[in-house]
């Protein structure tokens, strides 16, 4: 911390001393060639030769280098600044060329550790969450996309049949159905058929209990939905 400190105050120190001596250089520059100037304009006073035409002559000199000094400067500040937008976003300045051995030895260090920490602090197993499902290296054998919303697969189903009165059952077999009934009303006449109960029972449990769907819930309604489909 305090290292830390001092090489701040130093920082700050090094800072105020490059701006005041730069401040301190301009002031004895500018004084030193005002000198001839005014010079110019005393002698043509003293020999009265032509006082006024060498007054405007000066004044024109000097606003016509202010001029340009300050194009000169706008056009290093716009240069500057469009060298730094050419940096990549991505880019960290950690290379010794860009914060010094020390410092970049520093951060190299903090990295390591960092990358330490997170591979202790890395689950060592499978860790489901109800509702949403997210690939990790532990669970590879569920064929499912990353960051799936359960209950939104299983809302499409009821969400089809009362909006645009379809059911897709396939890539390209798309039923036209009654959308005044229910699904379980729909598939009554399959009402036999022991898995098409048990796929009713469970859609029904998932989309309107209001519990957040669990992956193993979730496998089975797939795979009982993939039945009912199948008989349609």
């Amino acid at each position: 911390m305090v290292g830390r400190y001092l090489k701040n105050t130093t920082h700050s120190g090094l800072l105020w001393l490059y701006t005041s001596s730069f401040v301190v250089i301009m002031i004895i520059i500018l004084s030193m060639s005002s000198v001839l100037p005014i010079d110019v304009i005393v002698q043509s006073k003293t020999n009265n030769s032509h006082l006024a035409t060498n007054t405007v002559i000066i004044l024109v000199i000097c606003v016509v280098f202010l001029f340009i000094s300050a194009i000169l400067h706008m056009f290093r500040l716009f240069y500057d600044n469009m060298l730094l937008q050419e940096i990549p976003k991505p880019y960290v300045p950690i290379t010794p060329n860009d914060v010094g051995k020390s410092t970049s030895r520093t951060i190299e260090r903090e990295i390591v550790r960092c990358k330490e920490i997170l591979e202790r602090a890395k689950p060592r197993g499978d860790i489901s969450h109800p509702g949403l499902f997210h690939q990790s290296e532990y669970n590879h054998d569920v064929e499912l996309p990353d960051n799936l919303i359960y209950e939104n697969v299983v809302n499409v189903i009821g969400q089809e049949l009362k909006y645009n009165g379809t059911l897709t059952v396939g890539d390209d077999k798309v039923l036209r159905l009654d959308n005044h009934y229910t699904l379980r009303e729909l598939l009554h006449v399959y009402e036999d058929d022991e898995m098409v109960g048990k796929f009713l029972n469970l859609y029904e449990k998932l989309r309107f209990s209001g519990e957040p769907i669990t992956c193993d819930e979730f496998k089975d309604f797939l795979q009982k939905w993939s039945y009912v489909k199948s008989k349609l």
